[in-house]
């Protein structure tokens, strides 16, 4: 056992939590490459740090250190559908293109298994007290945000990425943001592989 779990087992200190999909390095590298032209064609918008880019399935905000081993257990439990494939591509944003506060890149699963995944994560969530979501759920990896008002993203250059990357879930990660001027730093407290747990040394 870890001395960061050993910590999170007796702590009662806060921690920034939330429960993601990482991204493999390939597929870092083709979105990166798809916002490097996207900065090109949308001004005043704070994009995320390559190494950040990720599928979030549930943010779990400031957690007690005392939880980490029964979120860690709901992991585990919605791991058994692991692996399976994703589709990335498609730039779309939130509220929309014509008025986008939140920059994203599409993730698309044909078999549903991450949708399968993450009603297992609200059900193992729900248990320990945590609302449920009331949208849908809709997986993206967000590249980035607006820093003032909305922006505008051409239709145009959104479909030049309509295909970026298969991606293989193989892992869920819960994770903790760091809140930095210089930007949000996560790092890794559990991964649940396949059919069980690999504590993060």
């Amino acid at each position: 056992m870890s001395d960061t779990w050993e910590n999170c087992f007796t702590s009662r200190e806060s921690m920034r939590l939330f429960i993601g999909i990482p991204l493999d390095a390939a597929s870092r590298r083709r979105i990166s490459k798809a916002c490097d032209f996207l900065k090109e064609c949308v001004q005043d918008t704070r994009w995320v740090k390559p190494e950040n880019l990720h599928i979030t399935m549930k943010f779990l905000g400031d957690t007690p250190g005392t939880m980490v081993p029964e979120i860690a257990e709901v992991l585990h439990m919605a791991s058994v559908y692991l692996p399976f494939e994703m589709k990335l591509g498609g730039i779309g944003a939130f509220s929309s293109l014509g008025s986008a506060r939140v920059i994203w890149v599409g993730a698309y699963d044909d078999s549903g298994t991450v949708h399968k995944i993450y009603k297992e994560i609200e059900r193992g969530m729900s248990r320990l007290g945590y609302p449920g979501e009331k949208r849908e759920y809709s997986p993206h990896v967000t590249v980035g945000r607006s820093r003032n008002k909305p922006v505008r993203i051409d239709n145009d250059v959104a479909a030049r990425y309509k295909d970026l990357s298969i991606l293989t879930v193989d892992e869920i990660i819960l994770f903790q943001s760091d809140l930095r001027s210089s930007g949000a730093e996560y790092s890794i407290i559990e991964r649940a592989v396949g059919q069980g747990l690999k504590t993060q040394k």
